[in-house]
């Protein structure tokens, strides 16, 4: 297992007891149990999330009529509209 970070979790006494059988029995420390069997269910979640993400990108694919070149030569007119410039001393 790599560094670990301390910390502490509260469990029901029953819980408890069954992660420190389970741990036993598989010869490893209970924290190397626990993230042993949340890990692919963290992972799973994480690529869920992203894949809702990306499916929210893509619905906006194409709204933009102008390909944006340099993002900084346009950001005042992008947030402020054309012709306007940004305000001075505040933002």
């Amino acid at each position: 297992m790599p560094a670990a970070i301390k910390t502490t979790m509260n469990f029901t006494p029953a819980f408890h007891w069954q992660l420190k059988k389970a741990a036993e029995e598989a010869g490893k420390p209970m924290a190397e149990l626990v993230e042993e069997k949340l890990a692919p269910i963290l992972t799973s979640q994480e690529r869920e999330r992203l894949k809702r993400m990306y499916a929210a990108f893509s619905t906006i694919t194409g709204i933009c009529k102008e390909p944006v070149t340099d993002a900084s030569s346009t950001i005042d007119e992008v947030l402020y509209g054309s012709g306007v410039t940004r305000p001075q001393g505040g933002a």
